[in-house]
C-alpha cells in the first residue's frame, strides 16, 4: 500500500476469503487511513468487533460491501455452510448503519436463493441500503465449473428477469445499456491492469479478482512500480481492444452484456479469454427483450394517465 501510494494509489479493496480472519486487519485499515487511501471492505460481517468499527468509522473515505444471500436464515446460513451467520451478518450491517459508514448489500442470485432473495431487495431499501443483485455467476477460476452447478439455468434467470422488471429495474439497465452502447471497436476491453490489479495474501498479482489462475507480478521479489510499468502480460492485457471480439462489437445485445477476459477464460478448458460463452449471449438477448416490453409498458402507462 505504501509502494502503491507513491505512485498516487487513491483506492484499496480489502477482500478474501473474509478479510476480518487477518490477524493484522486493524493494522491495514489503520495504515489505509493514514496514507489517506479510500478503502472499500468485502466482508461478511461475521467477525466484526467493536475495534474493527471504531477503526473503520475513523476513515470518511471507507466503505463496506456485504453478501447477503437471503432474508431466510435457514437458505442464507445453508449457502455460506456456517450455522448462525444470517444473524451475525444482518447485526453486522444494521450497526454499521447506526455508525453511519456507507454500506452495500451483494446478492448474488443462486439456485438456492433464486425464490427469496427479493426479500433481500425490499429489506436492504427500508434501511436505505443499496442492494446489487446479479444472475450469473462466473466459473471457477481453475477452470472444474465445480460451482456451476449453483448457477441458474436460462429459464431460472428468464423467472428473475421477469421479477427484476416488476420491481423496477428496466429504466436503469436500459440506462445502463445506452453507455455501452456508445463504445466503439477502438475502446479498451477492460479496465484490468489500466486502473488496477490485485494480490494476493501472499504476494501473488494478477488482473482482477475472479482471474487468480493468470499471474501478472510477484511482490516478493518485484516492486509494485516494476510490476505496473514493466510487466509483458500487463502491457498485453492494456492492449486488447473491443474489436478483439468481432461478434460483439455490433451485436444488437451488446448494451446488456459485459464482454470479459475473465469470463472467457474461466468458462473455457483451456483458459482462452477470447472464445465467447454462449450462455452469457443468451442472457443478454433474454435481458434485451425484457426491458424493452418493460419500457413499453411504462410509456404506455404514461400516455394512458395523461
Amino acid at each position: 500500500m505504501e509502494e502503491g501510494r507513491k505512485m498516487n494509489i487513491i483506492h484499496v479493496t480489502l477482500s478474501g476469503g473474509e478479510p476480518l480472519l487477518h490477524k493484522d486487519i486493524l493494522g491495514f485499515l489503520k495504515r489505509c487511513r493514514e496514507l489517506d487511501l479510500s478503502v472499500n471492505v468485502l466482508s461478511n460481517l461475521t467477525l466484526l468487533t467493536d475495534d474493527i468499527l471504531s477503526e473503520m468509522k475513523k476513515n470518511p473515505l471507507l466503505s463496506v460491501q456485504v453478501s447477503l444471500y437471503s432474508m431466510d436464515a435457514t437458505v442464507h446460513d445453508s449457502i455460506t455452510k456456517l450455522s448462525g451467520s444470517f444473524e451475525k451478518t444482518k447485526a453486522g450491517i444494521l450497526r454499521l448503519c447506526d455508525e453511519n459508514i456507507p454500506v452495500q448489500i451483494s446478492c448474488p442470485i443462486i439456485k438456492q436463493n433464486k425464490d427469496t432473495y427479493v426479500d433481500v431487495l425490499h429489506w436492504g431499501w427500508d434501511h436505505n441500503i443499496a442492494v446489487a443483485t446479479e444472475p450469473v455467476i462466473f466459473a471457477a477460476y481453475d477452470h472444474s465449473g465445480c460451482n456451476l452447478a449453483n448457477r441458474l439455468s436460462i429459464e431460472e434467470v428468464d423467472d428473475v428477469l421477469t421479477v427484476q422488471m416488476q420491481e423496477g429495474y428496466a429504466e436503469s439497465l436500459h440506462k445502463i445499456a445506452m453507455d455501452r452502447e456508445s463504445l466503439t471497436g477502438n475502446d479498451p476491453i477492460c479496465s484490468v491492469c489500466r486502473y488496477s490489479f490485485c494480490v494476493t495474501a501472499s504476494g501473488t498479482v494478477f488482473p482482477c479478482a475472479g482471474w487468480q489462475n493468470n499471474v501478472i507480478g510477484d511482490l516478493n521479489h518485484q516492486t509494485v512500480q516494476e510490476i505496473w510499468e514493466t510487466s509483458a502480460k500487463i502491457k498485453e492485457l492494456r492492449q486488447v481492444k473491443r474489436s478483439r471480439f468481432l461478434q460483439c462489437v455490433d451485436c444488437k445485445d451488446r448494451g446488456y452484456c459485459t464482454v470479459c477476459m475473465m469470463w472467457n477464460s474461466n468458462e473455457n478448458p483451456d483458459g482462452a479469454p477470447f472464445r465467447i460463452n454462449q450462455y452469457r449471449c443468451n442472457v443478454a438477448a433474454m435481458t434485451h427483450r425484457k426491458v424493452d416490453k418493460a419500457l413499453q409498458r411504462i410509456s404506455s402507462a404514461k400516455i394512458t394517465s395523461r
